[in-house]
């Protein structure tokens, strides 16, 4: 997050502050979830537990208005970092002063081992942060609630989410085609 932060800095200049930076690795995460398994919790917070390994997250405050933010600049600058780190974009919107982007990594990656990077620039607000996990519990809970919806063949002609998941996966060329236990 470090390279896309300096990047987006770089493109809006001016004094920033940092308002909060806060990194939770691998070790951290993995005694999160085996402690959380000594509480019964809802499905949903048991999934996002479950899926995150790791993640960062800074939030940054520009001093002072920004005049102009000439967004094709922003995008110019963000992806030159990130595709140099081998990572591509694949959501970019820039609209009424908002500019998001996400990134992931232009190398195969599983389901299980996934991982992500969110830039936000609103005002004087920007927000970087990375998150690596399985994205499988989440996949499976999204199947739990919408299931019924998505077999319906008038809304999506597939058997599933776990059908559309993988017909997804193997025609993006960042995840692979390898099975997944969905």
């Amino acid at each position: 997050t470090a390279a896309l932060r300096a990047s987006v800095m770089s493109a809006v200049p001016g004094p920033w502050d940092k308002t909060v930076a806060l990194r939770v690795g691998g070790f951290t995460t993995a005694l999160i979830r085996a402690g959380s398994r000594l509480f019964e919790m809802p499905p949903e917070p048991r999934a996002a537990i479950d899926a995150v390994h790791g993640a960062e997250v800074g939030v940054y405050k520009l001093q002072h208005d920004a005049t102009t933010t000439d967004f094709r600049a922003l995008f110019a600058s963000a992806d030159r970092a990130m595709k140099s780190r081998g990572w591509d974009r694949i959501v970019g919107v820039a609209e009424e002063g908002q500019f998001v982007a996400v990134y992931f990594p232009h190398r195969k990656v599983s389901l299980r081992g996934i991982k992500c990077c969110v830039v936000v620039f609103h005002g004087r607000d920007l927000v970087v942060a990375s998150a690596s996990g399985n994205a499988e519990p989440l996949l499976k809970l999204a199947e739990t609630h919408l299931g019924p919806q998505l077999r319906r063949p008038d809304i999506l002609p597939v058997t599933g989410l776990q059908g559309c998941l993988r017909s997804a996966i193997a025609n993006l060329p960042f995840l692979s085609n390898s099975p997944s236990k969905l």
